[in-house]
């Protein structure tokens, strides 16, 4: 236990008096962590957006992969990556071994499926209920997949995303509406001023 106790407080010391190999140990575990999450992130949404609004043949074998690959263990994943980056592995002539881009590498393929599932989740609970509104209301396809599931990462409400709705493109009919509007208006104030 007196052990343990020292081990803490030598521990803090290095901690406090910012010694400069703890903080390169930061910094690396940081922007390795940050790498993988941005790259699982650009890997994932796109992904899970596309599950949530197309029909294929395999659809629905993909989403259960992804959503089981959420209980993935790391130590698995860890293997894999070191038997496929050894030097008797397909890409051990790239010297990636113990390397911080392995790291990477193995930090994305564990972030990935976490990063698609919910996003599906999200994109086909929204898509179900407007997507098709919203395709009639002029949105393409990628502009509805885009705005619902920044409105659900946002925390927007179960509601229409006003974000996805094309800004310069206006029916005929409300077209015709506001011109029908501005006639009155118009007519109203000549009636007006010839009184």
């Amino acid at each position: 236990m007196h052990d343990f106790v020292k081990a803490f407080i030598a521990a803090i010391d290095l901690v406090g008096s910012f010694d400069p190999e703890i903080v390169g140990i930061v910094a690396l575990s940081l922007s390795v962590s940050l790498s993988a999450s941005m790259i699982a992130m650009v890997i994932g949404a796109p992904l899970g957006g596309v599950l949530a609004v197309s029909q294929f043949r395999g659809r629905q074998t993909v989403i259960v992969l992804a959503n089981a690959l959420l209980g993935l263990p790391p130590v698995v994943v860890g293997l894999a990556i070191y038997l496929v980056l050894s030097r008797s592995g397909p890409f051990g002539f790239a010297g990636l071994l113990f390397t911080p881009a392995a790291m990477v590498v193995a930090q994305t393929v564990l972030a990935t499926p976490i990063v698609i599932a919910p996003v599906h989740r999200a994109t086909a609970t929204l898509w179900s209920a407007y997507g098709d509104l919203l395709r009639m209301d002029g949105a393409s396809r990628c502009r509805t997949i885009l705005g619902t599931t920044r409105d659900r990462a946002r925390g927007a409400p179960d509601g229409l995303p006003r974000r996805v709705r094309p800004r310069h493109r206006r029916s005929r009919c409300d077209h015709h509406r506001r011109r029908q509007q501005s006639a009155i208006s118009l007519q109203s104030g000549l009636r007006s001023r010839g009184a």
